[in-house]
C-alpha cells in the first residue's frame, strides 16, 4: 500500500443491465464521504484490454467488485489479470459473495470478501486504509492474511436505513442522452427485507444468515428521508418516472404508505412504478398509490398451477388472490406486468407453462413477462432440482464454462427430452399468447420445431416494446433500434 495522501478506488460491475445498481453506488457514495478518488467501470463496455489499461493509468489502492452469480466469472478472471500486474486490495461483494464465500479459499488474487449488508463493513474498511490500520477483524469481512484467511462474525441488519448515504447518481451515464430502455427513469428503494420463502429467491437464505442476530429482517426509510432523496435526483437531473424496486411495496405499514402518498403528490408529483405482492392486497392502498402517481405496477404471478406454486415454489398465494389483484389495477387503470417462470421441475414442464399462460389470460395482465428457471447456487429450488433429478450436474456450479441465462434455454432435464427444445420455444411466445389468445393453437406448433435464433429476436422485440417503449412512451428512432439489437447480439454472444 502505498503511503499517498489521498487514496484511490476503482468500483467495477459487469453491466448495470440498462438500469442503476443501487448497491455499489451507496458504497461509491460512501467512498466519496470517506473522501476517496473515485473511478466507476462497466465492464460490458469496454474490452478487458483496454480497462486493464485504463486501470493500470490510475494506479488505484483498492479494487471494488459489486457481483451477482454468473458475472464472476467474468470480474474473477479480470482481477487475476490485475493481480499479475498491479499491487493493490481487491474486495468482492454482492449477492454471489454473500451465499458463496468459501470461494475465497480457492481464489487467490481475492483479497477480501464482504457477506450481506456491506455499507458499515465498506465504511470501517476505507477508514482503516486511511489510517493504515489493520482492517482483518472486521465484521461481515472474510480477508485473506498470507496465507490463512480470517472469517469475521455478520453483525445485525442495519435497523435505521436513515443512516445509509444516497446512492451516487453522477458515477455513470445511461447513454449519452442520460436516458436508458426505461426513459429517463431512476429507481429508488424505501425499504430493505422480504419474510417470504420462495424457494427460488435468494431471500430464504438470506433470512437465514442474519436470523439469530437480527430482530427485524423487513425494515424502511423514514418518508422524509424517501423525498428528500427523490427532490435531490430531480434537482440534479431530467427525471420523467420513479421507479420504485421493493420486493413488494405492500409490505410497508398502511399508515406508512398513506404518509408517502400524500408527501409525495405535494413534492414530486411525478409518474411511478411499484411491485406488489398479491396475498397482501388492499383496494385502499391501490388507491391511493394511483392518487400519488404510480402509473404502472408489478406483481408476480410465477405459475398458473396452484400446487406447484405452494409445495415447490413456497409461494403462500392462491390463483384468486393473484386474479383480484390485477382485478383491482385494471379498475384504476393503471398499466400491470406480470412476473412468471416456466421450466419448472414437474412432469410436465409445458403443460404447466400453458397453465400460466391461462392464468395471465384470466387476470387480464397488461403485460405478462416470461422467464425460463434459473436455479441459483445455495436455493431451495437448487435443492429440490438436484434431489429429483432435474439438475443431473450436482447443481448448478457444476456446468463449468457455460453462463446460463433466464432468457434463452432451461438447463434442467425432464423426463421427456423432447420438452426441452418445446420450453426453449414456448417461452419465447408466452408473453404474445397472453397478448394475442389466438395465435395460441399456431404456438403450440411452432414450438414443436427447432429453437432458433429467429424466434429469440421475436422474444426480445416484443420485450422491449411492451416492457420498455410502450409504458415509457419512448419514440423509435433508427439510433434505438441499433443499439438495441446491437445489445442483443451482444447478450446472446455471452448466454447463447
Amino acid at each position: 500500500m502505498r503511503e499517498d495522501s489521498v487514496q484511490k478506488i476503482v468500483f467495477i460491475v459487469d453491466s448495470i443491465y440498462g438500469i442503476e445498481r443501487l448497491g455499489p453506488q451507496i458504497l461509491v457514495a460512501i467512498a466519496k464521504e470517506e473522501n476517496f478518488i473515485v473511478y466507476f467501470y462497466q465492464a460490458d463496455l469496454i474490452s478487458e484490454n483496454k480497462l486493464i489499461w485504463q486501470i493500470k493509468e490510475i494506479n488505484p489502492d483498492i479494487i471494488a467488485y459489486s457481483v451477482m452469480t454468473f458475472e464472476h466469472k467474468t470480474l474473477h478472471s479480470l482481477n487475476k489479470r490485475l493481480k499479475s500486474e498491479l499491487d493493490f486490495i481487491s474486495i468482492f461483494g454482492g449477492p454471489h459473495y454473500t451465499f458463496n464465500p468459501e470461494e475465497i479459499y480457492t481464489h487467490q488474487h481475492i483479497d477480501i470478501i464482504c457477506v450481506g449488508e456491506g455499507e458499515r463493513a465498506f465504511r470501517s474498511f476505507l477508514q482503516c486504509m486511511k489510517d493504515h490500520e489493520d482492517y482483518s477483524k472486521i465484521s461481515n469481512l472474510i480477508v485473506r492474511c498470507g496465507n490463512l484467511v480470517k472469517e469475521n462474525p455478520i453483525v445485525s441488519l442495519i435497523d435505521d436505513l436513515d443512516e445509509v448515504p444516497f446512492a451516487d447518481r453522477k458515477v455513470f451515464l445511461m447513454d449519452e442522452k442520460g436516458r436508458h430502455h426505461l426513459g429517463r427513469t431512476s429507481i429508488v428503494m424505501i425499504g430493505r427485507g422480504c419474510p417470504f420463502k420462495c424457494t427460488y429467491c435468494f431471500n430464504a437464505k438470506y433470512n437465514e444468515i442474519y436470523r439469530e442476530n437480527s430482530h427485524r429482517i423487513v425494515r424502511w426509510r423514514s418518508v422524509g428521508n424517501v423525498i428528500t432523496e427523490m427532490k435531490k435526483i430531480k434537482s440534479e437531473s431530467t427525471i420523467d418516472y420513479f421507479s420504485v424496486v421493493d420486493d413488494a411495496i405492500n409490505l410497508l405499514p398502511k399508515d406508512y404508505i398513506y404518509e408517502f402518498c400524500g408527501q409525495y403528490k405535494k413534492e414530486i408529483s411525478i409518474p411511478f412504478s411499484a411491485q406488489f405482492r398479491a396475498n397482501l392486497i388492499d383496494e385502499d392502498i391501490i388507491k391511493a398509490l394511483h392518487e400519488a402517481g404510480m402509473q404502472w405496477a408489478n406483481c408476480g404471478i410465477e405459475t398458473g398451477d396452484e400446487f406447484v406454486a405452494n409445495s415447490i415454489l413456497k409461494r403462500r398465494i392462491t390463483n384468486e388472490q393473484l386474479v383480484n389483484t390485477f382485478r383491482i389495477l385494471n379498475k384504476y387503470s393503471i398499466k400491470n406486468f406480470s412476473q412468471n417462470i416456466i421450466g419448472l421441475p414437474v412432469e410436465d414442464p409445458v403443460g404447466n407453462a400453458f397453465k400460466t399462460i391461462a392464468l395471465n389470460i384470466k387476470a387480464k395482465v397488461g403485460y405478462a413477462h416470461f422467464t425460463i428457471l434459473l436455479p441459483f447456487p445455495k436455493t431451495p429450488i437448487e435443492k429440490y432440482c438436484i434431489e429429483h433429478g432435474y439438475l443431473p450436474y450436482g447443481g448448478i456450479k457444476q456446468l463449468g464454462d457455460i453462463t446460463p441465462s433466464v432468457f434463452t434455454k432451461t438447463i434442467l432435464k425432464f423426463p421427456r427430452s423432447k420438452d426441452r427444445e418445446r420450453l426453449t420455444n414456448l417461452h419465447k411466445f408466452c408473453g404474445i399468447a397472453v397478448r394475442f389468445p389466438l395465435l395460441i393453437p399456431m404456438i403450440k406448433l411452432l414450438i414443436e420445431l427447432p429453437p432458433n435464433r429467429f424466434f429469440q429476436y421475436v422474444y426480445f422485440l416484443f420485450y422491449a416494446y411492451y416492457r420498455s417503449i410502450a409504458p415509457y412512451k419512448i419514440k423509435l428512432s433508427p439510433s434505438l433500434i441499433f443499439r438495441g439489437f446491437k445489445q442483443v447480439l451482444s447478450y446472446l454472444r455471452r448466454h447463447d
